[in-house]
């Protein structure tokens, strides 16, 4: 079986493949995980930037024009989706 490069899962993932975004995203989970973990208070909360993070990058993804690699715009996306979930807990204290 060959294996596809980057591009071409990427490519298949923006026409719909959800199979090949978990191709992509499966050998980052465990870094996605933990980069999530440093912005949660629980590894529940962890969990939860994580799965936000993964649907928003899964919307976003038309919008991605290969100009990085994968695994650095879904780690933005992490970051960002962390930061977001911090500010809107801050706003409920």
């Amino acid at each position: 079986m060959l294996k596809e490069t980057e591009e071409e899962l990427v490519r298949s993932a923006q026409s719909g493949n959800i199979a090949a975004f978990e191709r992509l995203v499966r050998p980052l989970e465990g870094l996605m995980l933990a980069v999530a973990a440093g912005f949660a208070h629980t590894p529940d909360d962890a969990n939860d930037i994580y799965q936000d993070a993964m649907l928003a990058a899964f919307r976003a993804l038309p919008k991605f024009k290969l100009e990085s690699k994968f695994s650095t715009w879904i780690h933005k996306i992490v970051v960002n989706t962390a930061l977001s979930n911090r500010r809107k807990l801050k706003r409920t204290w």
